[in-house]
């Protein structure tokens, strides 16, 4: 029997019929399906970089800034010495003194960011580390200030303090300057140092003084000072007495 070298068998008509319509080279792209994919890339490109860019900003506005909220070795946090009427770095151990970090100004409505800090058991040194702040969005201007104070008045921070109310509790208790600057996100903005040696960072330290609470009257304060009324309401009685017995 003789068979045509290029003609298939009969029982691979199918077959070759499929290879008569296919592809005529396997693995090498069509070149008009190539030139419609290279033409529709850039869009796509396009399209992606455009809603990356879109996410990145929209998650850069709904982040919160960075602080580091910390001071230095040329910004010091002072305590008054009541015996020696000093006043010398403050020292003990961590969490002999607490701090605050406050937004806004002391006598501008200022508000707790709820970030505390604790001594570092290095003398006139406080390190609360970079802290994310809630109510600052990244890249936006802020203004901090920092509150200190000894333990002895608690953990918590009390708003009433910055108006003098200490509820009866004798502490130390103290304010910085003000600083106002960019809160960053740590990639393309730098964190906001809160004390530095420049730029707008807070350049001095502060001191913490007493609390110059009132203290509320004792039982005896209060039994003398009746006492003391009541002789001067005697005395003006007996001098009205006598005013009245003159001819």
């Amino acid at each position: 029997m003789h068979v045509s070298p290029n003609k298939p068998a009969a029982g691979n008509a199918g077959f070759a019929s499929q290879l008569a319509v296919g592809h005529p080279w396997p693995g090498v792209p069509e070149p008009e399906r190539s030139a419609r994919r290279r033409s529709a890339s850039p869009k796509l490109v396009q399209k992606t970089i455009l809603a990356l860019s879109v996410a990145l900003a929209a998650a850069t506005a709904s982040a919160q800034g960075l602080v580091n909220f910390a001071n230095t070795p040329t910004t010091l946090v002072s305590v008054v010495n009541t015996i020696t009427g000093t006043s010398p770095p403050i020292s003990g151990g961590i969490g002999s003194y607490y701090f605050g970090l406050c937004s806004g100004t002391p006598s501008n409505n200022p508000v707790f960011t709820g970030l505390y800090a604790t001594n570092t058991g290095v003398d006139g040194m406080f390190n609360g580390g970079t802290a994310q702040v809630q109510s600052a969005p990244v890249g936006t201007v802020q203004t901090f200030f920092v509150v200190g104070w000894s333990a002895n008045l608690g953990e918590t921070f009390q708003r009433g303090w910055l108006l003098g109310n200490f509820n009866g509790v004798y502490g130390f208790f103290g304010e910085s300057a003000s600083t106002t600057g960019v809160v960053g996100d740590g990639i393309s903005i730098p964190p906001l140092n809160i004390f530095g040696s420049g730029g707008n960072s807070i350049t001095t330290g502060f001191l913490l003084g007493q609390d110059f609470l009132i203290p509320e009257p004792s039982s005896a304060a209060l039994a003398i000072l009746g006492a003391t009324m009541v002789v001067i309401f005697r005395r003006r009685r007996k001098l009205k007495a006598g005013t009245l017995m003159q001819p």
